[in-house]
């Protein structure tokens, strides 16, 4: 039975396509994705004093820590100001990449370029999707990602890193239908 206090994420995929969801609505779905989203970061991170957020849109991410770390925030579009790219040349205790690094065209020169002790990332992986399910899933739309993995492709890319905690809830859409199209990972740096 899904939880009635948890947006339908169905709904709110089609709807956010279309611009027809509520501020109330988009607001909860929100806050339950950061919650979730810092509670992972806590829980591996705890004496983290620095954090990256790369990909971090307009920035909600930043504005639901729960503590006094210090946030730096990136993103690739000029329109939301986080694209001073100065700031990847700094040291971070943790890099956090939700849903961001599917969208790059180098993901290894990524986890290298930046210095970080944790990462902490979601992906969707094509590990369990059919190729029938490809076209009804817009994670998986022609063009939207560069990269696809799998588990045997992440664990290429994380081999320098202790897997700390995987699951397949990103937040927001933790009633999919098919949940494990998504992964968390949180991870320790071995170098």
């Amino acid at each position: 039975m899904i939880d009635s206090n948890i947006p339908d994420s169905d709904r709110m995929t089609e709807n956010s396509y279309m611009g027809l969801y509520s501020k109330a609505e988009e607001n909860k779905s929100e806050s339950i994705k950061h919650v979730k989203r810092w509670e992972i970061v806590e829980r591996h991170a705890p004496n983290a004093e620095t954090l990256l957020d790369y990909g971090s849109s307009i920035g909600t991410f930043a504005k639901h820590c729960p503590n006094s770390m210090v946030i730096s925030q990136f993103d690739s579009n000029w329109k939301t100001g986080f694209c001073d790219e100065r700031i990847l040349d700094n040291k971070y205790d943790v890099l956090t990449a939700w849903h961001v690094i599917e969208h790059l065209v180098d993901p290894v020169g990524f986890l290298k370029r930046i210095r970080h002790d944790y990462l902490f990332l979601i992906v969707p992986w094509i590990e369990y999707v059919e190729e029938k399910d490809l076209p009804s899933w817009p994670y998986f739309e022609h063009g939207m990602h560069l990269q696809f993995f799998s588990r045997k492709s992440l664990n290429i890319l994380l081999k320098d890193y202790e897997i700390l905690e995987e699951n397949n809830d990103d937040g927001v859409l933790s009633n999919l239908k098919n949940p494990e199209w998504i992964v968390t990972m949180a991870c320790k740096r071995c170098l």
